[in-house]
């Protein structure tokens, strides 16, 4: 898919479960044009589990209910008072 006008040029591109796999923000409009390539991560169901930013951060999407902790996901009503819980 493509969007452009004369600032700038977004791309994006997805795999054939329709994931984004990456985002391509073209920034034409400045002294010297620039491009901040976005990437995704998916887990074996198609849920985003990170993404890495132009700068080459990598950020962890947690899943709701649940954080991410040393790579592994735990339930976040572990760490709630005992009164409460989520429902499904």
């Amino acid at each position: 898919m493509l969007a452009d006008n004369a600032d700038s040029r977004l791309q994006w591109f997805h795999d054939p479960a329709s994931n984004l796999l990456r985002e391509h923000q073209h920034y034409l409009g400045l002294e010297k044009p620039t491009v901040a390539i976005w990437q995704h991560e998916y887990d074996v169901l198609n849920q985003r589990v990170a993404s890495v930013r132009p700068d080459g951060h990598r950020e962890a999407n947690s899943r709701k209910g649940e954080v991410l902790t040393e790579g592994k996901y735990q339930k976040l009503e572990a760490n709630l008072p005992s009164d409460l819980t989520f429902k499904q």
